[in-house]
């Protein structure tokens, strides 16, 4: 009934902006700016009081935004010329509006998945202060601080693997938040790493914003595997070692707090560390067995093995042996399951399949797409449905879902 009741103040408010000028002194201009800053006003109190269900507000602006493209577009289609001034207002308002209903249909408000497990789960942020100098972003004067986002059980007190994410490569450490809540839930303290300048955007510790680095974000944009195999493997050396870099740290200075007592972390079996990651950030966990003898399993979200890539030769990628001593588990969409043979840098992957090894399993989630494996799926469905390139059977939740549920359930076989 609220929905309705909005719905229905807005249409009235648009009625009284074309019939105030017929009955008043108000001019039609100030009759019309009127009822939209009332509009406007409406929806930034109720954003701003936190209302309760967001869809109440979201509806209202469709409902106007539908009308507003209506007188628009009847406008438009008039014989008016091309460059009269009530053509120019009239393109140039839909230009205005346009913007504004923009961040509501892009942006809607979300929340992540709700929890499954027994425990409630609370967060804990902090910094690290990286020292080490990265000649990839020596251009960048600031100090890199790499925040941490943990969630944690209240009341676990059974000693559980610790669980380390990594974000894919144009993403922020809370892009798989539905799973590091759902893991929490059940016992396990679940930590994810913000890499800075390869995050979207980052907040430091003294809270200024910090942004990623363009020369970065251009390196990812020129990459180009079937073009230039030998820039591609150049490249993904930079990036894994930046980001193996930044876990390895935090599982470091997690240690450190274990010894101190620290205690939100006093429950967590550090000597079993399983570190998740999607796409970009996948291919650093499973670069983690290789570096930290403390990691005993990898959750990969549609990610292939760049570490094992040994060099270049004869245009072709050379391979290391595999490392078999971690568990593995790959979520695989339908962005890239049924070509995995035309990528390079997944022959790897493809041989692990073939391996047919119960201590590394893979999965496809048929219907799915490859940003549908991240919250981006409840955070914009329009986002999601574009870079994902194609249509997805399954809704986002469901995928989430299936998700939450299957990596957990890795999680708890790796440590029964």
């Amino acid at each position: 009934m609220t929905t309705v009741a909005l719905i229905g103040l807005f249409i009235i408010l648009e009625y009284m902006a074309h019939r105030l000028p017929t009955f008043t002194r108000i001019t039609q201009r100030r009759a019309l700016c009127g009822t939209r800053v009332l509009m406007l006003g409406i929806v930034l109190t109720m954003v701003v009081v936190g209302y309760s269900d967001y869809r109440f507000v979201y509806s209202g602006f469709f409902v106007v935004f539908i009308m507003v493209s209506v007188k628009y577009g009847i406008l438009l289609g008039r014989k008016l010329p091309f460059k009269s001034t009530k053509r120019r207002h009239v393109v140039f308002m839909s230009v205005v509006w346009l913007l504004v209903f923009s961040p509501f249909v892009v942006f809607p408000k979300y929340a992540p998945l709700p929890a499954t497990g027994p425990y409630a789960v609370s967060v804990i942020a902090y910094s690290i202060l990286d020292p080490v100098s990265h000649e990839a972003f020596t251009h960048r004067h600031e100090q890199r601080d790499i925040m941490v986002y943990c969630y944690y059980p209240q009341g676990a007190l059974e000693d559980k693997p610790l669980i380390l994410y990594s974000h894919g490569g144009i993403s922020t450490p809370l892009s798989n938040e539905s799973l590091l809540l759902e893991i929490a839930s059940h016992g396990y303290v679940a930590c994810t790493v913000s890499h800075p300048f390869h995050t979207l955007r980052a907040q430091s510790s003294t809270g200024k914003s910090i942004r990623m680095d363009t020369g970065y974000f251009n390196e990812l944009m020129r990459e180009n595997v079937h073009q230039d195999i030998a820039q591609s493997f150049e490249y993904y050396q930079k990036w894994m070692a930046l980001r193996t870099h930044d876990l390895g740290r935090v599982i470091d200075d997690l240690l450190i707090k274990q010894q101190e007592h620290v205690p939100f972390v006093a429950h967590s079996d550090l000597t079993q560390v399983i570190v998740i990651g999607h796409s970009l950030g996948g291919s650093a966990a499973l670069c983690m067995p290789w570096i930290h003898e403390e990691v005993r399993a990898v959750v990969a979200l549609e990610s292939p093995y760049l570490c094992d890539i040994e060099r270049v030769e004869d245009g072709a990628f050379i391979y290391k042996a595999p490392h078999l001593r971690a568990a593995t588990f790959h979520l695989y969409s339908d962005t890239i399951y049924d070509t995995l043979s035309d990528w390079p840098q997944y022959e790897r992957n493809l041989e692990m399949i073939a391996l047919n090894d119960a201590n590394h399993q893979h999965l496809r989630i048929q219907g799915s797409g490859h940003f549908s494996l991240t919250d981006l799926g409840l955070m914009s469905p329009i986002l999601t449905r574009f870079l994902n390139r194609h249509a997805t059977e399954l809704d986002n939740k469901s995928v989430l879902r299936i998700v939450n549920i299957e990596v957990l359930a890795f999680i708890q076989s790796v440590a029964d």
